[in-house]
């Protein structure tokens, strides 16, 4: 599931980067791509920023995007599951 997400994340975002060319391509950099072609209102794009930067950048932000794996994000977002926080989970997985 997090492979299909991560490829269908990376489709949204109209830049897939050549693995081979550049496999030092990191998490936040994807992140900071998808931001400047995103096209949403300031308030939406403030609610992503806050959810990125709290619950992911810190954890996969220098992981380069080849090596993020099923259970890096698994592992990662089971303490969010634990805590009950399923709609962050949610809004986690539903970020276009």
């Amino acid at each position: 599931m997090a492979k299909q997400l991560k490829n269908e994340w990376l489709k949204s975002i109209s830049v897939v980067p050549d693995m081979t060319m550049n496999a030092s391509y990191t998490v936040r950099e994807s992140f900071n791509d998808w931001y400047a072609k995103k096209k949403i209102t300031a308030r939406s794009f403030e609610y992503m920023r806050l959810r990125i930067e709290r619950h992911i950048i810190p954890i996969f932000g220098n992981i380069q995007l080849k090596d993020l794996t099923t259970y890096a994000l698994i592992t990662a977002w089971r303490p969010l599951e634990e805590k009950g926080q399923i709609e962050t989970l949610r809004k986690l997985c539903d970020l276009e």
